[in-house]
C-alpha cells in the first residue's frame, strides 16, 4: 500500500507539476541537503578541534597544578592548597573539580562541594586521561603524577558541556546564516525564474490561443534582443504567416464551394432538363409506338409476324421502365414542392422494387419542417448515392434508414448488413471514379456544413451518419447550431 503511494506522489511530482515547480523543488532539496550536509560537516570538524583542544588544555592545567602542588604536599600546607586550587578553579571555568592523591593514593584534598562519589575515587590514577559520564555530562578527567608519584597524584576534571555549549552557539550561528543565504537565494532565484520563465509562459499561452484558432493574437516580446526575444520573433512571424495562410485558404475555399455549388445547381438543372426529354419527348414516343404495337398485334394474322410483334412490343416495354428508372435516378420531378419524407418513401419503394432489397424507414413523424429546395435535393441525393452504392458494391439484403430531427439538427442514418469496405482505403482513393459516391455525398453534407461519418467493417456491414445544422437548410432560418 505504501508501495502504492509513492508511486502516486511519484506520478503526481512528474507529470502534475510545472516545470518551474519541478526546478524550483530541485532547487530547495539541493540547498537543504547542502545545508545540512555544511551543518553536519561543520559539527564534526568544531567537535574534533574542541576535543583536541579540550585533550591539550587538560593535559596542561593537570601538569601545572602538579607542579605548583609538590611544596605544599610536602609541607601538608592543606590550607595554601585549597587556596591554589580555588584559583585555578576560578580562572577556568571549565574545570569541574580538581583532585589530590597522596602518594599512597588517598584522597587529601578536592575543590568538590561534597565527597566525590566512589565512581570518581575508582578511576585509575596511572591514566593519563579518561571520559566520565556524569549526570551533567561527559568530564575529561585528566591526571599528572607529582614529581613522578613519589608525592602524589593531581586529577583536574574538564566539563564538555561548556565547550559544547561553544560549539552549538557557532553551529546555531551557521544555521541562520545557513536560513537567510536560502532566503536570499531563493527570492533571487524566484525573480531570475519569473524573468526566465515568463516569455516561456507567453509562449505556451500562444500556442493554447493558436490552437482555439485565435490568429490575431501576438506574444508580448518587449523588445528582447536575447535568444527568447529571437524564439518570440519567430513565433510571433510563423502566427502571422499562419493567419495569411489560412486567409487564403479561406478565400480558396470559399471559391471551391461557390464553384462547387455552382456545379451541384447545372447538374440538378442539366438532370431536370434531361428528365424532362426523356420523359415529354422519348418516354411519349416510346409509348405511342407501344399502343401502335398493341393495336398492330391485333390486325395481323400470321402467327410468326404476331410473335415477332410482340417480341418488339416487350422490348418497347423494357425500355420504358429503364427510361422511369433514369427518370427517378437522376432527377426525379416529384422532388420539388413535395415533402421530404414524401421523397424518401417513393423512392424507397421504387428502390426495393427495382433491386429486390429490404429497405426500413424510421422518420420522425411529422418531421414538421419546411426544407429550402437546394437542401432538400441535397439531402436527397445523399442518401440515393448510399442506397446506389448499396446496391452495387455492398451485398447486403437489409436496410434500415432513419431521418430524425433535433431542436438544432437534421440527421440521416443509414445501415446495412453488406460485405462492409476499409473507409480509410476509399477516402484515400476518392479521386477515383469508383469513389466518386463517397466524394458526391461528402461534399454536399459539406454545402450544409454538415458531417459526414461513415463507419465499416469487412464482413459485417457499414453505417453512415449525417449531421447537418437546420440553420440555413429551413425556410424560417430560426434554428442555431448547438
Amino acid at each position: 500500500m505504501n508501495k502504492i503511494n509513492l508511486l502516486k506522489v511519484k506520478k503526481f511530482l512528474i507529470e502534475s507539476l510545472s516545470l518551474s515547480s519541478k526546478l524550483f523543488g530541485i532547487y530547495l532539496v539541493v540547498v537543504l541537503v547542502l545545508s545540512l550536509w555544511i551543518s553536519s560537516y561543520t559539527e564534526s570538524l568544531l567537535k574534533a578541534h574542541l576535543h583536541q583542544q579540550l585533550e591539550e588544555q587538560g593535559k596542561s592545567i593537570a601538569r601545572n597544578i602538579a607542579d605548583v602542588s609538590v611544596n605544599h604536599l610536602l609541607t601538608e600546607n592543606i590550607h595554601s592548597l585549597n587556596r591554589m586550587l580555588k584559583e585555578h578553579i576560578n580562572s577556568n571555568k571549565n574545570i569541574e573539580y580538581i583532585l589530590i592523591f597522596d602518594w599512597a593514593g588517598n584522597l587529601f584534598t578536592h575543590t568538590l562541594p561534597s565527597s566525590p562519589s566512589d565512581d570518581l575515587l575508582n578511576i585509575s590514577n596511572s591514566d593519563e586521561m579518561q571520559v566520565v559520564k556524569t549526570d551533567a555530562g561527559y568530564i575529561w578527567d585528566f591526571s599528572a603524577p607529582i614529581t613522578d608519584y613519589q608525592v602524589g597524584v593531581v586529577r583536574v576534571g574538564i566539563s564538555e558541556s561548556k565547550q559544547l555549549a561553544i560549539v552549538k552557539a557557532i553551529l546555531s550561528n551557521i544555521f541562520i546564516s545557513l536560513m537567510v543565504f536560502f532566503v536570499i537565494s531563493a527570492i533571487i532565484v524566484s525573480t531570475l525564474h519569473k524573468i526566465l520563465t515568463k516569455p516561456i509562459t507567453e509562449l505556451v499561452k500562444g500556442t493554447q490561443m493558436l490552437s482555439k484558432g485565435k490568429f490575431d493574437y501576438r506574444v508580448p516580446n518587449s523588445e528582447r534582443k536575447d535568444e527568447m526575444g529571437k524564439l518570440i520573433t519567430s513565433f510571433n512571424q510563423m502566427i502571422e504567416d499562419l493567419q495569411n495562410y489560412k486567409k487564403k485558404t479561406g478565400e480558396l475555399d470559399n471559391k471551391r464551394r461557390f464553384l462547387l455549388e455552382k456545379v451541384i445547381n447545372i447538374q440538378e438543372e442539366e438532370r431536370k432538363l434531361i428528365s424532362m426529354e426523356l420523359h415529354d419527348e422519348i418516354g411519349q414516343s416510346l409509348t405511342g409506338v407501344k399502343l401502335n404495337l398493341k393495336s398492330l398485334e391485333h390486325l395481323v394474322v400470321d402467327q410468326n409476324t404476331k410473335d415477332k410483334i410482340i417480341d418488339l412490343h416487350t422490348q418497347v416495354s423494357q425500355s420504358l421502365t429503364s427510361i422511369h428508372d433514369i427518370i427517378v435516378e437522376i432527377g426525379p420531378r416529384f422532388l420539388e414542392g413535395k415533402d421530404l419524407v414524401k421523397v424518401f418513401e417513393r423512392y424507397v419503394y421504387e428502390y426495393e422494387q427495382r433491386y429486390s432489397i429490404n429497405v426500413l424507414l424510421e422518420v420522425d413523424n411529422p418531421l414538421d419542417i419546411n426544407l429550402v429546395n437546394k437542401a432538400k435535393a441535397s439531402i436527397f441525393r445523399i442518401m440515393q448515392e448510399a442506397l446506389t452504392n448499396i446496391a452495387k458494391y455492398a451485398q447486403a439484403t437489409e436496410i434500415n434508414i432513419s431521418l430524425q430531427k433535433t431542436h438544432s439538427h437534421l440527421i440521416l442514418i443509414i445501415e446495412d448488413n453488406g460485405v462492409g469496405f476499409n473507409v480509410q482505403k476509399e477516402f484515400e482513393q476518392m479521386s477515383s471514379n469508383k469513389n466518386m459516391g463517397l466524394f458526391s455525398m461528402q461534399e454536399r453534407t459539406s454545402l450544409l456544413d454538415g458531417n459526414l461519418l461513415i463507419e465499416s467493417e469487412q464482413g459485417i456491414g457499414t453505417t453512415i451518419f449525417v449531421r447537418i445544422p437546420l440553420r440555413g437548410i429551413v425556410e424560417d432560418d430560426t434554428y442555431s447550431i448547438s
